[in-house]
């Protein structure tokens, strides 16, 4: 199978639904990098690509009312007009923004590692995509999983405790995660820079893609941008030799030239 269509069925589950509506907080990286760029942000024309149930959605509109969000999940967009009543949201793929026309936006947010979950050539055509809606000179700023976290490739574990019940509860919860990950560790793909793998994300059902911050600064170039600045999890700016072990993901700050 492949990895977007594994992926698609987990975000369609009611419960991955339920728990995405309940996060309401933009990440302190998210939030250094927009007030960092405000000038570049504030009152201009905000696509957010993969938006979910709307978790960056409320801090955006403090920048401009000039706000659409963009998801393909039908659970996820139910949650989002629940949350934003009146917030204009179109169902798209990011792949094909069929949807939104050339040079659209200033600004395109895809948060949260969507461009994670969709094959090699998949995403290679989503950074064409949104190099198309935006403007001239835009700004596209989106996160990823990266290759060189320690744990990137962590297999299933048993958390032992004193507490039988807990103990009980932690032994299923590690028999369905192994069930998982025999059986969709078989689709992982290894790449040049980077790696479609089975990690952790909900309990090791999706294929998840980890690309080095070398590589994906190739792959920005190729797409017709200038990568302008790469930050840790926690909002430490890294420089392309600096250590990233310790960080899950990248984010990444690039301009349309």
């Amino acid at each position: 199978m492949r990895s977007d269509e594994l992926n698609r069925q987990t975000w369609e589950r009611r419960s991955v639904v339920q728990e995405y509506a309940g996060r309401g907080a933009v990440w302190a990286v998210e939030t250094a990098i927009f007030e960092t760029y405000r000038a570049q942000i504030a009152g201009r024309r905000i696509l957010d690509v993969g938006c979910g149930a709307g978790r960056t959605t409320a801090a955006l509109l403090a920048y401009s009312r000039q706000y659409v969000g963009l998801d393909y999940s039908d659970g996820m967009i139910r949650q989002f007009k629940r949350k934003f009543p009146g917030v204009a949201i179109v169902q798209g793929d990011m792949r094909r923004m069929t949807e939104v026309g050339e040079r659209a936006f200033d600004f395109v947010l895809c948060s949260f590692n969507t461009l994670d979950y969709v094959s090699h050539e998949d995403r290679l055509a989503t950074l064409r995509e949104i190099r198309r809606v935006l403007a001239e000179g835009g700004l596209f700023v989106f996160s990823s999983h990266n290759l060189a976290f320690r744990d990137a490739r962590a297999e299933p574990r048993l958390e032992w405790t004193g507490n039988p019940v807990r103990l009980a509860r932690n032994m299923g919860t590690f028999a369905a995660e192994s069930w998982n990950h025999a059986r969709n560790r078989q689709a992982q793909v290894e790449g040049d820079g980077y790696a479609i793998l089975n990690d952790c994300g909900h309990g090791y059902r999706l294929l998840t893609y980890y690309i080095e911050k070398s590589r994906q600064a190739a792959q920005l170039a190729a797409a017709g941008f200038t990568l302008l600045e790469r930050f840790d999890k926690t909002g430490k700016m890294l420089g392309p030799r600096d250590d990233d072990s310790h960080s899950s993901f990248i984010y990444y700050v690039a301009r349309k030239t």
